[in-house]
């Protein structure tokens, strides 16, 4: 038996175990490569063990258990995200996955996974969206799934034929359920148990209390809708914290929830809390300048770029450096002066540098000191530049220089010298440093201050 991860006292876990019968014991195996919650096994034809959806960090993702290795292997992804669904084996070896919840919405969608090709195929919707539901493969080859719910409790159901790949509705149980099972009997009926709308059927007709009788287990405080609501307060504003999302969630219902309690639904649902990556700000006169630069240039090869000149500046920091820095040290000793970082009034004593890239190699740095005006910044670059283009360019080459849009780049006296001296600008688009490959080199820099 494989035991594959599920819900541990808080968090979703990615660890598996195996039971041996002839031993009676319990051995951990090697981690399943995403942590999940309420996802599916499936025991495919090759003896391999699919494991799809689920809760947790990745819930489209799907891995495989090789018992003759005793690894993990992630396999292709659903198409959806997806928990709380069933996956069936079918006669011709395919596994059938079908509705589930997203954690936003109950879904009415299925999928197909091929285990010669380890891909997923959307296959046609059911006639109705179900979670919770039992999906069985009946001996004639087909799939009946059962009830389920959807926002409400259902009573219908309905048979999936793999020949054609429809689903046709057919006549409803008699009670609506939800989180019941379905085993098919060797007479070839399918047998479905009670689920939680059978049991208040039982209790109204023996007119018991609908309430659960103590000791019965504590139960969840929020409904499926309610989390439902929880995730799309987040998706309003996706940098509120966890204390907020539950002052307003609370406001909104008749119940209290803990910050704690958001952070675990969240991450249950696969959102998790990360930092914002920073990007320069771009209006759309920015946009669509990159747009006209990337098609102007979509058709050049290797050897066009190889005739583009890529410069910038950049400034280094002595003191005062933004990086992180670490150092080890015994409890102890956490006052000796190893273990600060100085810093100093002013810029840091900073030093600015300057330099080229080409296809044909790299210039020399060039070293400034003070702020950056188009007279000092041709006095920087022509005593290197104009060396370098002769040197590496033959004369019937047409090359070019590639600068950002400083205001000492595109003032009068720059362009007057760059007319004079013959020098091809490539009209650059602004706020695009990453167009320009000098900047790798910059990280280089900065990463070995």
């Amino acid at each position: 038996m494989l035991i594959t991860s599920g819900s541990g006292s808080s968090l979703c876990l990615n660890s598996a175990e195996l039971y041996d019968p002839t031993t009676g014991t319990w051995m951990v195996i090697g981690n399943m490569s995403y942590s999940r919650e309420l996802h599916t096994t499936s025991i495919l034809t090759n003896g391999k063990i699919l494991v799809s959806g689920g809760l947790g960090s990745q819930g489209n993702s799907a891995e495989l258990y090789d018992p003759s290795t005793g690894a993990w292997i992630v396999t292709g992804s659903m198409n959806s995200e997806r928990s709380e669904h069933t996956a069936s084996l079918l006669t011709n070896g395919k596994v059938l996955v079908t509705g589930g919840s997203n954690g936003s919405f109950v879904l009415s969608s299925t999928e197909l996974y091929d285990s010669s090709t380890e891909l997923w195929t959307v296959a046609n919707n059911m006639n109705s969206g179900r979670y919770q539901h039992v999906a069985s493969v009946l001996t004639n080859g087909q799939v009946l799934a059962t009830s389920g719910g959807y926002n409400i409790s259902l009573n219908s159901t309905e048979l999936y034929d793999p020949s054609t790949g429809t689903s046709t509705m057919i006549s409803n149980m008699n009670h609506a359920r939800y989180r019941h099972t379905g085993s098919v009997l060797a007479s070839g009926q399918l047998r479905v148990s009670n689920g939680c709308i059978s049991n208040i059927g039982k209790k109204d007709k023996l007119k018991l209390p609908f309430e659960n009788r103590p000791g019965q287990g504590r139960k969840k405080l929020a409904t499926f809708k309610e989390d439902r609501y929880l995730l799309n307060l987040m998706k309003k504003d996706r940098r509120k914290s966890s204390r907020q999302l539950a002052s307003e969630w609370n406001s909104s219902h008749g119940k209290s929830i803990s910050a704690r309690m958001v952070r675990r639904r969240l991450f249950n649902a696969g959102y998790k809390s990360y930092t914002t990556k920073r990007k320069p700000y771009r209006k759309p006169s920015h946009c669509s300048a990159r747009l006209k630069f990337t098609k102007q240039c979509s058709h050049w090869n290797f050897s066009d770029w190889k005739t583009v000149i890529f410069s910038d500046e950049s400034h280094f920091e002595v003191f005062n450096r933004k990086k992180k820095s670490f150092v080890r040290h015994l409890p102890s000793k956490s006052d000796k002066s190893f273990n600060f970082q100085p810093l100093v009034q002013g810029d840091g004593r900073s030093i600015g540098v300057w330099g080229i890239m080409t296809g044909k190699g790299v210039s020399p740095l060039v070293f400034y000191d003070g702020r950056m005006n188009g007279q000092n910044y041709i006095s920087v670059i022509e005593p290197v530049l104009l060396p370098f283009i002769e040197k590496n360019f033959d004369p019937d080459v047409t090359w070019y220089y590639v600068q950002d849009n400083a205001p000492c780049h595109k003032s009068a006296f720059s362009m007057k010298r760059f007319t004079k001296n013959k020098i091809n600008l490539l009209d650059w688009p602004a706020v695009s440093p990453e167009f320009n490959v000098i900047e790798n080199l910059w990280d280089m820099g900065y990463n070995r201050q």
